[in-house]
């Protein structure tokens, strides 16, 4: 269906073709899909997060780069392991 005042060959969006994806972000959502795909097998295998107990030892393990930072708060577990 064409519009009064669209010059010759203009299709209007409903008969436009879908957009093409460029291979960098086919790249990127595939390895966002496995990076997240990881996180959800690292949270729910042993050991599995859990609270905090009161009168455990934490430590907080810190590391950093040039333009990045991480940080991890980790506990004792009973067998004295962090």
């Amino acid at each position: 269906m064409y519009h009064v005042g669209y010059h010759e060959g203009h299709r209007p969006s409903s008969i436009r073709e879908p957009p093409v994806e460029s291979p960098t972000s086919i790249t990127v959502r595939h390895l966002q899909q496995k990076a997240v795909g990881r996180l959800k097998v690292e949270l729910t295998t042993p050991p599995v997060p859990a609270l905090p107990r009161r009168g455990r030892k934490n430590v907080l393990d810190v590391d950093f780069g040039r333009k990045q930072v991480g940080a991890a708060l980790l506990q004792e577990l009973d067998d004295a392991k962090l």
